[in-house]
């Protein structure tokens, strides 16, 4: 399976909304907070032409908003390294 250019833009858009969960501007955190916690037609398209699962997606959304930015910051990047290793590997799951 190979990550095609439109997945990785849409991945994109997922990962600047997560980092958003993580700013100390509060209106730029709620906003990205209201979109990723609730299924809404709008995640649904951007989960499924990312490639991504919308639960996964609304979990870590609410695990950072736990976390905070200090520590969201360390548990984002993780997750972004394993995500990207997975994508130039083109395993293909990602979504796991």
């Amino acid at each position: 399976y190979s990550i095609q250019p439109e997945e990785r833009l849409w991945m994109a858009v997922i990962g600047q909304a997560l980092r958003d969960t993580l700013s100390y501007d509060r209106r730029i955190r709620d906003e990205a907070l209201t979109w990723l916690k609730t299924e809404t037609r709008d995640l649904n398209f951007v989960c499924e032409v990312s490639g991504l699962k919308v639960q996964k997606v609304i979990d870590a959304s609410k695990f950072l908003e736990e976390l905070g930015p200090r520590e969201g910051v360390v548990y984002l990047k993780r997750i972004f390294e394993r995500t990207q290793d997975e994508v130039t590997n083109d395993r293909g799951d990602n979504q796991d």
